[in-house]
């Protein structure tokens, strides 16, 4: 452990040694992270703010005024203040600098913001793969896809029901009890450009025993669509199941499988269609406001059996509504001083600014 005195005295020492270079560095590496994940995605969040504020101005019903107003307040400030952590470390007498990380922010959480989805997937993707490799010892996985057939935006929460309602009797068949030990599952709505209509469906990963697919449980790809035909009561052809290879196999399946399932649930370019017209405006609100309506109150995640234990064990926090800014995997224990270099952007616009940089210095009580 670092005492105070000696930590504070190698702070000082950073401070003095580090070299404009290492400094031009760090920097460079922010300005590459903030273009390619911060304002890359400000220009989908600014137009989602501005139909927030047109849903809102243009409705005659105070209750929804009210609540598009509040989304477009949330959503317009989303990420207008970043700080980046640049931890010093003291590795074999030599002061040394980690590469940046996201340490504060002031994310909306919104559930359509695409700067906040975004970072919802980094975080889903880091958090499946660690769950994955705690339990690829003990079970081999598959990756399902389940669908209904498009609907109108009319019928979208009627089909969003429908969908759940058919899940929750696929799951508790025997079938699927018998070989399923856990299960991680994300909604995803689609919209077709040639009629507009919706395609609501799961990704899945599901996990089953070591011997699964030698066995006489094992199921078909014909027998899973019985299934999900009985439980939809639908004749519905797309159901596809396909097994994800170890990742000790020269395959990347695993993290193939849980980036799909790790997906935004809706893509941004499906509902925001730009507002340089009035004519995309009128499309973009009317597609935003549909989805709202009909996923606001919808479960977007959900995990099950060993997938919902292994979380316990790894004491991974809610990944819809949780820290949006660090890992589990990222820490500042091992850091003794710690530089902070602080960048905002103004409402409505993409662009950051480099405003100011701080030094800390913390410890590790633990070692």
């Amino acid at each position: 452990m670092v005492e105070k005195k000696e930590a504070s005295r190698s702070a000082n020492l950073i401070l003095a040694s580090s070299s404009e270079q290492a400094n031009y560095n760090i920097l460079v590496q922010i300005e590459q992270e903030l273009k390619a994940d911060f304002e890359s995605k400000q220009v989908y969040s600014t137009q989602l703010a501005r139909s927030y504020e047109r849903l809102s101005l243009n409705s005659s019903d105070p209750k929804i005024r009210e609540f598009y107003a509040l989304k477009y307040m949330k959503v317009n400030f989303c990420g207008s203040y970043l700080d980046f952590a640049i931890g010093g470390l003291h590795e074999n007498g030599f002061d040394t600098f980690d590469k940046p990380k996201l340490y504060k922010a002031n994310f909306c959480k919104d559930r359509f913001c695409p700067l906040c989805n975004a970072r919802r997937s980094m975080k889903l993707t880091s958090q499946l793969l660690q769950v994955m490799e705690v339990l690829q010892d003990d079970y081999v996985f598959a990756f399902l896809t389940l669908t209904i057939p498009n609907v109108s935006s009319e019928m979208l929460c009627e089909a969003l029901q429908e969908l759940q309602d058919a899940w929750t009797r696929f799951s508790r068949y025997v079938k699927f009890k018998k070989v399923v030990r856990g299960f991680v599952k994300t909604l995803e709505v689609t919209q077709t450009n040639s009629d507009g209509s919706f395609h609501p469906h799961y990704h899945i990963i599901l996990a089953l025993d070591k011997g699964y697919f030698t066995s006489r449980d094992y199921l078909r790809q014909e027998q899973w669509q019985e299934l999900w035909c009985k439980a939809t009561g639908k004749n519905i052809q797309a159901v596809d199941i396909r097994k994800i290879r170890p990742k000790n196999e020269k395959s990347n399946a695993i993290v193939s499988a849980v980036c799909e399932v790790a997906k935004y649930m809706v893509k941004p370019s499906d509902y925001l269609r730009g507002d340089d017209t009035i004519a995309m405006s009128n499309k973009t609100d009317y597609i935003v406001a549909t989805l709202n309506n009909a996923l606001n109150q919808v479960k977007l995640l959900s995990y099950g059996g060993c997938f919902l234990d292994a979380r316990a064990k790894l004491k991974q926090d809610d990944t819809e509504n949780g820290n949006l800014t660090m890992s589990e995997k990222d820490t500042l224990s091992k850091y003794y001083a710690l530089l902070l270099e602080h960048y905002q952007r103004r409402p409505q616009q993409i662009a950051y600014e480099r405003i100011d940089e701080t030094w800390r210095v913390i410890y590790d009580e633990t070692e």
